[in-house]
């Protein structure tokens, strides 16, 4: 069962800044945000990965944008690398943590997930999907 982080990065032409000299492609900025076709994101998001304008924070969401792509087909474990790749090049990237964990606890790992979700929240104490998906994966451990 896949995990969705779906939404959480769609915005993410506004995130690139894209303007007249940016040499990264619009529609790949687009499609790796929002695109619904997870090979289509793939695709884009790679495009992304790949250009060497796109570094930092841009790079840690596109990874995360493709691993979502990934877990949606059922590759967890392609998954699971770029959200680990995410959060090498970004470890203040509380959203990285919180689709790591929703891939952990579909797998069933929930004591993962649940040290994933408590790290987003460190980051970002506010970050009510990642308490409501520790508080499911802590019921999933009880029971």
């Amino acid at each position: 069962m896949a995990s969705s982080c779906k939404g959480l990065l769609g915005l993410l032409a506004l995130a690139f800044g894209l303007s007249g000299c940016n040499l990264v492609g619009a529609s790949d900025s687009v499609n790796c945000g929002g695109a619904s076709d997870p090979d289509v994101r793939i695709s884009s998001c790679t495009a992304l990965i790949q250009s060497p304008f796109v570094t930092g924070r841009r790079a840690a969401v596109a990874y995360v944008n493709r691993g979502e792509a990934y877990d949606r087909e059922g590759q967890q474990n392609l998954a699971l690398q770029d959200f680990d790749k995410a959060i090498t090049i970004d470890p203040d990237f509380s959203d990285a943590y919180y689709c790591r964990g929703l891939s952990y606890s579909s797998e069933g790992r929930n004591a993962l997930a649940i040290q994933d979700f408590d790290k987003a929240l460190q980051l970002n104490p506010n970050y009510l999907l990642a308490k409501n998906a520790r508080d499911a994966a802590r019921a999933r451990i009880s029971h």
